[in-house]
């Protein structure tokens, strides 16, 4: 069975299918941990929302590019999955009904 530790909480492959908010939160922050330790290495700024907080994740350079980009996907990931669990399943269809019919997706 495949198992993954993130800040002490394991998460096996079947778990990963029933993910609790907690163990998401979890997930997120640490990415987001980690994608802050590798942009420090690298020399660059974390990204913000202030005037001059965008981030060129490609100045990283390539020894860190992959490393990267799974560290960003994984977020992103993580991050999208909390969402669609905190809305629950009601406001999910609604919200992916209401993109079909505006033409948003």
């Amino acid at each position: 069975m495949l198992e993954k530790s993130i800040q002490g909480i394991t998460i096996t492959a079947i778990e990963k299918t029933m993910t609790s908010l907690r163990c998401l939160a979890s997930a997120v922050s640490y990415q987001a941990a980690e994608i802050s330790t590798i942009l420090a290495t690298s020399k660059i700024s974390s990204p913000s929302f202030a005037e001059d907080g965008g981030v060129e994740y490609t100045e990283a350079g390539p020894d860190t590019d992959s490393v990267l980009r799974k560290a960003r996907n994984e977020l992103i990931s993580a991050a999208q999955d909390i969402i669609r669990l905190a809305k629950g399943p009601t406001d999910e269809i609604l919200t992916l009904a209401w993109s079909v019919s505006l033409g948003y997706l």
